[in-house]
């Protein structure tokens, strides 16, 4: 009941971030070089954007009943006559209703459609998501230290990583490859632009979720043994092996697929670092040199394919934001040697 809301939350979230980020600074190239994206695409995509804002709403409120009847102890629809208590007398209260606010004011943003595609408009639409974003981290475990503490600033910064780098890998995914793979060669340099755009913004996100993970770590696990030993731990250990499954095609979309995609286009290779030559050489495929058309396709599978795991990943992150953390679970319980757990008696202090 809670965990399947939260990652349907976080999957629109993610997507709903993605496509603002795409419009801003991935898809640009298309009207610098006098492309013309398919009107369908970027409608298809500002519809499923909605869905995702409806999503959004919808998950808020159930995680709103559902929090209102822990808090009270009361079972719905018992606990209604301390709905505004919890709303305006608690720190969840708080939290969602600028959480409310924010997802009112993106649904409302949709309805001014001459404005939608605007630089300052979309701007001011990121900065909405980003509030959304914030929310999330600051209902969750790491609202525990305090009101923009480390952990909730880790938390999310990892959150907004991962909404930049997931979100576009949807976007591209479902919208954006389709389309260009209908197109003509001269749409090539466009597609090529855009690859080297959305790869310069997943790696840095990358970075930043490599970052923030291994301080998630720290604070929510700490100890080794509790990786395997707890429910937290081992929803960690998933999440981590999707992840770097993730790293691994995200590096031969940088490194190899997108400097096939240059070639193809007829444009200049930047000099490739040294993973990159490496990744190259282990990666690059062997035989005839594929066409333009089957870079583009090999590339758009790979992309779904990252875009699924990334879905996988959110679905962990939701598990994760429902479980005792492993770091206080050891508190909890004390691990002897056959492995196994007792709760230990604290007493009256």
């Amino acid at each position: 009941m809670h965990v399947i809301p939260e990652w349907l939350e976080l999957v629109s979230l993610v997507f709903c971030t993605g496509a603002i980020i795409c419009r801003l600074w991935v898809l640009s190239p298309a009207t610098e070089s006098g492309f013309s994206y398919r009107e369908g695409f970027v409608s298809g995509m500002w519809k499923l954007f909605c869905f995702g804002i409806a999503v959004l709403t919808a998950g808020s409120i159930i995680e709103f009943l559902t929090r209102t009847s822990e808090i009270t102890g009361q079972p719905f629809p018992s606990y209604f006559p301390a709905v505004p208590t919890v709303l305006f007398k608690t720190h969840y209260g708080h939290v969602w209703i600028v959480r409310m606010l924010a997802l009112g004011l993106l649904a409302l943003s949709k309805t001014v459609v001459r404005y939608r595609d605007k630089r300052p408009f979309l701007l001011f639409m990121l900065l909405l998501a980003l509030v959304v974003s914030a929310t999330a981290s600051a209902s969750g475990h790491a609202s525990d230290s305090g009101d923009l503490s480390l952990p909730e600033i880790a938390d999310w910064l990892h959150l907004l990583a991962v909404c930049f780098w997931g979100g576009g890998l949807m976007v591209l995914w479902l919208f954006v490859l389709p389309d260009f793979v209908k197109s003509d060669a001269a749409a090539l340099p466009v597609v090529s632009h855009t690859a080297v755009r959305f790869s310069t913004i997943a790696g840095i996100s990358v970075g930043v979720v490599a970052l923030s993970a291994i301080y998630n770590f720290w604070f929510y696990v700490r100890y080794v043994d509790a990786l395997w030993k707890t429910s937290y731990g081992l929803a960690v250990i998933v999440k981590t092996v999707l992840f770097l499954v993730l790293i691994c095609l995200g590096a031969i979309n940088r490194y190899v697929m997108v400097p096939l995609l240059t070639e193809s286009a007829g444009l200049a290779a930047k000099e490739k670092s040294v993973i990159g030559r490496f990744t190259g050489k282990v990666f690059t495929p062997s035989g005839p040199k594929p066409d333009a058309r089957e870079v583009l396709v090999r590339f758009r599978r790979r992309v779904g394919i990252e875009a699924l795991l990334i879905v996988g990943v959110l679905f962990c992150a939701a598990l994760l934001r429902h479980e005792i953390p492993a770091r206080h679970m050891v508190h909890m319980d004390h691990i002897i040697e056959d492995g196994t757990f007792h709760r230990m008696d604290h007493g009256p202090h």
